[in-house]
């Protein structure tokens, strides 16, 4: 059995997924689903043909989306820098979608009541896999074919359009993401910290290609998803009270840091930690309203620049009090010294760190600006109950 082959297998005791071979014309040779049998459609013949053209241009493999906005894996053998056996993974989602239009769009086909049914039934079935796991599985494919590795970055995200129906592929596409995008606005809005778990219901979305002129720079196309990204969440944030200077300031930085970014990992980390970002910040507004301005600008001012070196004595030089004054204050309001506090926000962020970036403690500790090692270890200890290598290891969020 062929690497492919057993991969396949292990893959689909988690997901319900399918194999599909192709010789280099494009034509199927087999398939370990009974998906175009049970349609009785011609749509495959057509896909086989988007299949083919994918791989003669991608010598890496690729994630597209095609009809019903369904997603597939496309990865090929080659000879002479030509395809020589075509392997596709897939159907599956990787967009959240509403049962509703899936419904209204299989049945605006011109096919039997019975076949509609039965289509409907085999696709709202489907699994819906999260955009990371996908560039997973896309990279132990190409793998497991052509034993090379290769990286997030050298992967292509496309999309596809194969009219099934006879109308105006517009008039027939849905996608689910309006809903699921306002609804996460709200959350911003609200500071709503069940945000995390609403994340984990939603997918990423495979159309990123908007906004990008040459389908083949995926990675490119990731960016200006992100960057619009960051755009509205800036603005409900706003809305839902942080200063718009701070707001702002996190957005520029945000934009700088994706587009330095080089590789699909980094961006959609990056991506999550401006998410956690705004909503956390608006919660701590909302969750603040007896502060003074003086203590929440004076927070929001720590929030911004937690690894950066901070003292008390330039923020109360830039707000126009003495030092003393500011530090009473604060103490009085928040219930804690400025020290503590920013000990604690520092500490709080080494914690998303070890879990969400491959970097050492030691390089969390120099970043966070504590004094040694050794002090960040029993700082994390003393608040976690665990040591900060050990928190990297657990299974805590």
């Amino acid at each position: 059995m062929k690497k492919i082959e057993i991969l396949a297998e292990i893959l689909s005791s988690v997901q319900t997924l399918h194999l599909w071979t192709y010789d280099r014309n494009g034509n199927l040779l087999s398939t370990t689903s009974s998906f175009d049998e049970d349609l009785g459609l011609d749509m495959f013949d057509r896909h086989s043909i988007q299949i083919r053209e994918t791989a003669c241009h991608h010598a890496k493999p690729s994630i597209i989306a095609s009809v019903f906005d369904t997603s597939w894996i496309v990865s090929s053998h080659r000879e002479n820098d030509e395809p020589d056996m075509i392997y596709v993974l897939g159907p599956f989602y990787i967009d959240s979608f509403s049962e509703n239009s899936l419904r209204d769009e299989v049945y605006s086909l011109n096919l039997s009541l019975n076949r509609k049914q039965k289509l409907f039934s085999l696709l709202k079935r489907l699994p819906v896999i999260s955009f990371m796991k996908v560039i997973d599985y896309t990279i132990m494919m190409h793998y497991a074919i052509n034993d090379e590795k290769i990286t997030p970055s050298d992967l292509h995200v496309r999309e596809v359009h194969i009219d099934v129906s006879g109308q105006d592929d517009e008039q027939t596409r849905f996608h689910g993401t309006y809903k699921e995008e306002q609804e996460m606005l709200r959350m911003v809005r609200e500071g709503d910290l069940r945000f995390v778990d609403y994340l984990k219901e939603l997918s990423s979305n495979i159309n990123v290609g908007k906004l990008a002129n040459d389908d083949s720079d995926s990675l490119r196309q990731m960016k200006n998803m992100i960057l619009v990204a960051t755009t509205l969440f800036s603005r409900a944030a706003i809305e839902g009270g942080l200063y718009p200077d701070t707001a702002m300031t996190l957005t520029d930085r945000y934009f700088q840091s994706v587009e330095a970014a080089t590789s699909f990992q980094e961006v959609a980390g990056i991506n999550m930690t401006m998410q956690m970002d705004f909503v956390n910040r608006v919660h701590k507004i909302k969750t603040s309203n007896g502060y003074s301005k003086a203590v929440r600008t004076t927070i929001e001012y720590i929030e911004l620049h937690k690894e950066d070196d901070i003292s008390l004595k330039d923020i109360a030089r830039r707000l126009g009090y003495t030092e003393y004054y500011l530090s009473r204050k604060f103490r009085s309001e928040v219930g804690s010294t400025f020290k503590e506090y920013v000990r604690d926000v520092r500490l709080e962020h080494a914690r998303f760190l070890l879990k969400n970036e491959a970097i050492p403690s030691r390089e969390i500790s120099d970043r966070l600006h504590f004094s040694s090692q050794s002090y960040f270890s029993e700082c994390f200890k003393e608040k976690y109950h665990m040591t900060p290598n050990e928190y990297r290891l657990s299974d805590r969020n």
